[in-house]
């Protein structure tokens, strides 16, 4: 399943005019006093310094020094592997030059330069020949940039030019994409994270490549309670895996009418209806969530193996869920076979800690 990147509508945007000098791109970080934090950072790689120096139309999301004010003192106490700060300086960098021209209300997926340094399989778990990714899209009428667990970040000043590519200077550092189970649980889907743990499921869908996972919420699984009570291990299993597809799907790659189909075996049927858009009988309420090996879609409801026929029904958040004769039993998190899950959805390591920190100053950010 191919997916669209941002188009690539003037390569040439980038390059020098007649007569006017542009800067490189170290100058034009030391030239441009908000970006002094990024420049000390950047500095520290002199190997990256020196590999996007030699690139050609590349485009680079400059976080401003309000930014790296926070994020820089968390990162300091919790010694962050070099390693992990490579990778999240190469996924500021997008490969190709795109102009803040190229951004609608559709939205882009821009192929990044995260692992051109290293393998980074914390970040990037994809197919060989997928690259790991940025959305980006005007809402609001103002131009954003999403990175992982869905984490929103404006853009402030767009189109700022040097010699092998332009800049776009935004608010927050960009968070790497992280495993599944780590989104989730970011995410706050705390039924489908216990799910995962209860059928064993966790590292098998964190170590496929190039997954679309459809994510339904904690109501979701509230409103089927009766019928997940009971579940064995591998009944449950049959349910979640008949909710990841095994190629990468965002949201500009669903079509109306479409059927995928799912790591189970089981097709899904996507509808569109103006603006909204269905698996089966569910409704998308969150699409595009960025993983380290796809892309995750919350869902307002559990989808059902054993019903591929459901469809949308009044098109609201409301419909009736796809396992008849089901009743909500109390919260799915608190009570009945998804609540008595023990273990864990991932490893904190080191470049999951990162994340957190990029989140954590993000967050304090939105607080100043």
């Amino acid at each position: 399943m191919q997916f669209k990147f941002f188009s690539l509508l003037s390569l040439s945007f980038a390059a020098t005019a007649f007569g006017q000098a542009v800067p490189d791109l170290v100058t034009l970080l030391g030239d441009t006093s908000e970006l002094s934090g990024l420049l000390s950072l950047v500095s520290t790689f002199p190997e990256i310094v020196s590999a996007l120096g030699a690139a050609e139309n590349i485009t680079v999301f400059a976080p401003d020094n309000r930014a790296f004010e926070t994020f820089t003192k968390m990162y300091e106490a919790r010694n962050i592997t070099r390693e992990s700060v490579a990778a999240l300086l190469s996924y500021h960098v997008l490969n190709g030059s795109f102009p803040s021209t190229v951004l609608s209300k559709t939205p882009a997926f821009a192929p990044t330069y995260l692992g051109a340094f290293g393998e980074y399989p914390d970040f990037k778990n994809l197919t060989q020949g997928d690259s790991q990714v940025v959305k980006a899209v005007i809402e609001a009428d103002k131009p954003y940039v999403y990175g992982g667990i869905g984490m929103r970040v404006s853009i402030s000043d767009t189109d700022v030019r040097f010699t092998n590519g332009i800049v776009h200077i935004i608010d927050s550092l960009l968070a790497p994409p992280m495993s599944v189970s780590l989104t989730a649980e970011a995410a706050n889907l705390t039924a489908l994270t216990n799910a995962l743990v209860v059928a064993d499921l966790v590292s098998t869908v964190n170590h496929l490549n190039s997954i679309t996972v459809f994510a339904p919420t904690d109501a979701a699984f509230d409103a089927i309670g009766s019928a997940t009570a009971n579940l064995t291990k591998e009944q449950l299993g049959e349910i979640l895996t008949y909710h990841v597809v095994p190629s990468r799907a965002f949201s500009t790659d669903l079509e109306d009418g479409m059927e995928v189909e799912t790591v189970n075996g089981n097709k899904l049927t996507i509808t569109i209806e103006g603006a909204d858009v269905y698996v089966n009988g569910a409704k998308v309420l969150m699409a595009d969530v960025i993983t380290n090996n796809g892309v995750v879609h919350v869902i307002d409801n559990v989808l059902n193996p054993n019903n591929t026929d459901d469809k949308p029904g009044n098109g609201t958040a409301t419909d009736e869920p796809a396992f008849p004769g089901a009743t909500p039993t109390g919260s799915a998190t608190t009570s009945g076979a998804l609540a008595t899950a023990t273990g864990s959805a991932g490893k904190m390591g080191m470049s999951s800690m990162l994340v957190v920190l990029i989140a954590g100053a993000f967050a304090i950010g939105m607080m100043a």
